[in-house]
């Protein structure tokens, strides 16, 4: 199974498509931190914004939680972006929510005592 890159055309519209999902995104991290921010005070809404970010609740068990940390880590860490060969744009994007990703999982740690 040789690894077959895809042509150029093909590339210009996966980089597209990698823009736009990053805009996407960004505006849904965005909307989902102001949302969970004004829904109660600011450190409940801190929390509830931590648990968004992560994709959990705060039913989850520590385990569960734990498990989607590693799992967004991983997926948005910059070397892994880097060595895909996306455009700066979605390289900005990914290192602002790997950011986000770790100060929610800190957050989220340091009320359930982890």
């Amino acid at each position: 199974n040789a690894l077959k890159f895809p042509a150029e055309g093909e590339r210009e519209a996966i980089v597209g498509a990698a823009v736009e999902l990053a805009r996407e995104a960004r505006h849904e991290s965005e909307a989902q931190v102001v949302s969970a921010g004004s829904s109660s005070g600011s450190e409940g809404g801190a929390l509830a914004a931590a648990y968004s970010v992560l994709g959990c609740s705060s039913s989850d068990s520590d385990e569960t939680i734990k498990a989607k940390y590693k799992k967004l880590i991983k997926e948005y860490h910059p070397d892994v972006i880097a060595s895909k060969g996306l455009p700066e744009e979605f390289m900005k994007f990914a290192t602002e929510k790997f950011d986000q990703i770790q100060k929610a999982y800190e957050a989220i740690k340091k009320v359930r005592n982890l």
